[in-house]
């Protein structure tokens, strides 16, 4: 109950435009607030309370303010397709030889976008980043992979590819198509016939 007086007294001051108000703390421990100073008493600094006059205009509402909404996050580009068109899935070459892989892209590839193609699981440094068709040289025996991606500028994969295996099959020197293979030797030629003597013609 004093507690409450004691603010309740803190209030009134307050409301009066008291500038100093004295607090202390009883044997009790209850805080007081008095606008005259006592001992053990500590000044507490309150600046006038100026009340609105009610002749002039209201105040004016404060200003509301706007807070932008968030952008939307660009939705990146998205392609429909990203295939390697040759070789086809599985198909076999002989004799080590260039392989030239072609792509399809759909749409086609956008302005700061690049194309990276594996081969046999490794990105292929010498691709062109922009070109959908380049010759791979000396193509070695074996099966080998090829996969297209699209990337963007931030390397971010925008498409991948379905994987195509193709084979090389080496020439042999017993294979039929090896121009290395001996050949067997020409058939001797056809014995020509006898001539037989006239009738008549003496024997010699």
């Amino acid at each position: 109950m004093r507690l409450i007086a004691s603010f309740l007294l803190c209030s009134v001051a307050l409301n009066a435009g008291a500038a100093d108000i004295w607090r202390w703390t009883d044997a009790d421990g209850v805080v007081h607030f008095s606008d005259q100073p006592r001992p053990g008493a500590v000044k507490v600094n309150v600046g006038p309370i100026s009340a609105p006059s009610g002749n002039g205009p209201p105040p004016e509402p404060p200003a509301e303010v706007s807070i932008p909404e968030p952008q939307q996050r660009q939705q990146s580009f998205a392609y429909s397709s990203c295939v390697v068109q040759s070789p086809e899935n599985d198909w076999t070459f002989h004799g080590v030889q260039p392989v030239t892989v072609t792509l399809g892209i759909e749409p086609q590839l956008q302005q700061g976008h690049r194309i990276q193609v594996y081969v046999n699981g490794a990105p292929r440094p010498d691709w062109p980043a922009n070109a959908t068709s380049y010759t791979l040289p000396e193509v070695y025996r074996g099966s080998h992979t090829v996969q297209a991606r699209i990337l963007d500028s931030s390397s971010r994969v925008l498409c991948t590819g379905p994987t195509v295996t193709f084979h090389l099959r080496q020439t042999g020197l017993t294979s039929p198509l090896s121009p290395l293979r001996p050949q067997p030797p020409p058939p001797p030629a056809p014995a020509l016939p006898t001539p037989r003597p006239a009738p008549g013609a003496p024997v010699g």
